[in-house]
């Protein structure tokens, strides 16, 4: 942070170089997981509203199915947010392909999800 106050000259650059640097232990730390760390900051941004770091609040479980529960949760959330907001350029052409989505049968729905997932799962395998 130091650095980044400096390189935009911020009056408090160098107050703030002589303060120590803190990472708290949360009991919603993982060991596992090393994919949502997106999601541990956007939730973090939500709720934090300053004061002592043992107030936080964040609604995490511990590291466990609960929290992958919540995490999974939390990223249909944000991505639907992100989706739908008004600065996504490709919203009306997410919006029709919804639609259209919707309009197919139960199982036409359905295959296409199936055909999706078996096409994911091959990229993280590729790409991994």
């Amino acid at each position: 942070m130091t650095q980044y106050l400096r390189s935009v000259h911020h009056p408090n650059a160098k107050a703030f170089s002589h303060v120590p640097r803190q990472i708290p232990q949360l009991t919603w730390s993982t060991v596992n997981n090393t994919t949502d760390c997106g999601i541990f900051t956007m939730r973090h941004m939500e709720t934090f509203m300053g004061g002592n770091i043992r107030d936080f609040k964040t609604g995490f479980k511990s590291e466990s199915l609960a929290q992958d529960n919540q995490l999974s949760r939390l990223r249909v959330i944000y991505l639907c947010k992100i989706l739908n907001s008004d600065y996504n350029l490709l919203k009306d052409s997410i919006l029709h392909q919804v639609a259209e989505f919707q309009k197919l049968t139960a199982s036409n729905r359905n295959q296409l999800l199936k055909d999706v997932a078996t096409r994911i799962h091959a990229r993280l395998i590729e790409f991994g």
